[in-house]
């Protein structure tokens, strides 16, 4: 059963939007969160909106931005611009 199939089935939390019908479902699965935003369309299925996982599985993109953004976040004047100089030359 993947993350996504696991929150939507049974959720650690979920929150509802009273305007839209829209469902915010949170499932804590080990040191991640899985938050979905689904909605239900007029045959009554859920159409899943959009989905994340934080902090993000290692190895993948959004990881490796995450690790840059924490990098540049922490990082001197001097830090600041070697990192941003590293990233536009393709280094990171």
């Amino acid at each position: 059963m993947s993350q996504i199939e696991q929150a939507i089935a049974h959720p650690t939390s979920v929150k509802r939007s009273s305007s839209s019908g829209q469902k915010t479902f949170l499932k804590h699965i080990g040191k991640q969160t899985v938050t979905i935003v689904a909605a239900p369309n007029p045959k009554g299925e859920w159409v899943v909106l959009s989905c994340w996982v934080k902090p993000p599985n290692p190895g993948t993109r959004d990881e490796k931005d995450h690790r840059y953004w924490l990098a540049y976040t922490r990082a001197s004047f001097f830090g600041k611009f070697w990192l941003v100089l590293k990233k536009q030359l393709g280094f990171l």
